[in-house]
Formats: C-alpha cells, structure tokens, sequence
C-alpha cells in the first residue's frame, strides 16, 4: 500500500467511526445500518463493508475506538484516573469509568455481539443489568 492509500483509509475510517457513532447518538446502535452509516460518511456502502466485514464489525470497532480513548486517559492522562494520584483513588476512578463506559455503550455492546455468540449475548446483557442496577442504587 502507498502511504496515500494508508493515508486514505484511516480518514475513511474515522469518517465511518464518526458518522456511526453520530446516528448511534440519534437512533440507537439496533436502528442503524449500514447503508445510512455510508450515506452519513459520504462513502459507499462497500467501503463500509471492506473497512468493517459486517456491522457487527462496525459496532465492535465503535466500542474498540472508545476504549482506546478510556485506556489513554488511564495510561497518560490526569490524575485522579492518570499516572500521578493515589493508587486507591485511581483505582476507583477506573472503575467509575469502566462503569460509566459500559453504561454509556451498553446498546452497541448488544449489537457488537454476533447472534450466533447467543451464551456471551446472555453473559453480556446480565453484565449490563446488574451495572444498570448498581447505578440506579447511587
């Protein structure tokens, strides 16, 4: 690959990422599909298609692409959930975020999941209740 084709798909990319993640916002991740994704970036339905395989491909890209940005704030970041505080208080900042990261991305993390993969849909939707339970508890 040249470094513009490189160049190229990464801002595809981030242009899909962004546009995904904007009607997720809008309509919920089981509302949004793949065609209105490549409309809302400007790109074709196959580009959406080559870059992700399938929307569940997509939808785990968009939990993969905020846990990053998570995992940054961790590793680099400032403190109470960066390097430099307390262990005790960084370690309930993780997982204050951890929680308000799953919260925040609860129905992408049901669509990321394969129909197929029907005991982690289980596994994953009784995580997400009893996170929902927690959180109403506060």
């Amino acid at each position: 690959m040249t470094t513009f084709t490189v160049a190229v798909c990464t801002w595809n990319r981030a242009k899909l990422l962004d546009a995904a993640a904007r009607l997720v916002a809008l309509h919920g991740a089981a509302a949004v599909t793949m065609d209105e994704v490549a409309r809302a970036a400007g790109v074709g339905k196959g580009t959406v298609f080559r870059r992700f395989g399938s929307r569940t491909g997509l939808m785990r890209a968009l939990v993969d692409h905020d846990e990053r940005i998570l995992q940054q704030g961790f590793l680099f970041g400032p403190p109470p959930l960066g390097p430099g505080g307390p262990p005790l208080t960084r370690l309930l900042a993780y997982g204050r975020a951890r929680l308000e990261h799953t919260l925040a991305h609860r129905d992408i993390l049901a669509e990321a999941i394969c129909e197929s993969d029907e005991d982690m849909v289980e596994l994953i939707a009784t995580r997400i209740r009893t996170i929902e339970g927690v959180s109403h508890t506060e």
